[in-house]
């Protein structure tokens, strides 16, 4: 009965712990979430006093799609599909099978603001095909996108970022070629 009791405890405090680093990692992974709102404001807030230098277009394959062996046209892609697989379907009670097929008549692209920062420094934003028409800017159609990073102990720190954009925010600034 002892050692039963002992056991339980154990459990509780192993259970306890497993709820507690649960609930760390959680909040990690929200502030983390949080800090990169914030960093994505940041940098929308520098790039947007900088004129834009193109627009850009990167082929990103073709559209894909999933059709399930319920679907009519499951046969059709008989011999024509990129993967094959199955998952158990528990309202089902049995195994459905799917096909992830790929549309080779219809490309699909993503599409990039680029801002020249002179020194050989260049950053792009992401956007939606939609909002290229806001723009009257040259389209490059680019192959890959290759970004390269900083070695990190050449990047300023947070601190002095943050008060760079307060300086920004103020309008309190003059901007030197």
């Amino acid at each position: 009965m002892l050692i039963v009791q002992i056991n339980v405890l154990r459990m509780h405090v192993i259970i306890r712990r497993i709820i507690e680093t649960y609930e760390l990692k959680m909040n990690f992974i929200e502030i983390n979430m949080v800090m990169k709102t914030q960093h994505v404001k940041r940098k929308k807030n520098i790039i947007i006093k900088r004129k834009t230098y193109y627009l850009s277009k990167e082929f990103a394959g073709y559209k894909k799609d999933r059709i399930y062996e319920f679907d009519v046209e499951y046969d059709i892609y008989n011999n024509n599909y990129l993967r094959e697989g199955r998952y158990y379907d528990k309202k089902l009670g049995d195994y459905v099978y799917f096909r992830d097929i790929e549309y080779k008549n219809m490309p699909e692209y993503r599409y990039y603001l680029f801002y020249d920062f002179g020194s050989k420094h260049t950053f792009h934003t992401p956007i939606y095909e939609c909002e290229m028409k806001k723009y009257n800017l040259e389209i490059k159609e680019i192959d890959t996108l290759v970004t390269e990073g900083e070695d990190i102990s050449e990047l300023i720190s947070n601190q002095f970022v943050c008060k760079v954009i307060k300086l920004i925010e103020s309008g309190e600034y003059k901007l030197m070629k």
